[in-house]
């Protein structure tokens, strides 16, 4: 075994030979990111749109429902309940 120290060189005048690497094959489609900046936008479709706006409008009826149950809650405690009395007509 040679020593580490010394690194075996081709003879004078001969290329140091190198191994042929396959070429990428034509089917492989380049990365997504090959011709474009970085910084470009992508096209972006109405799905998310829409999605967010659904949500938006879910929590606003959540918090009106919400917030009328806590308006029922209050007012109802200042009223007087109701008793009924034996006739229609309140003589």
């Amino acid at each position: 075994m040679p020593p580490l120290d010394r690194v075996p060189t081709p003879p004078p005048g001969k290329p140091i030979a190198r191994p042929e690497r396959d070429p990428i094959p034509a089917s492989v489609p380049p990365p997504p990111h090959v011709g474009r900046s970085i910084f470009e936008q992508q096209k972006v479709g109405a799905g998310p749109i829409v999605g967010v706006v659904i949500i938006v409008a879910l929590m606003i009826f959540g918090g009106l429902y919400f917030w009328g149950a806590y308006l029922n809650n209050r007012n109802s405690a200042n009223t007087l309940p109701l008793i009924p009395g034996d006739s229609v007509t309140g003589q």
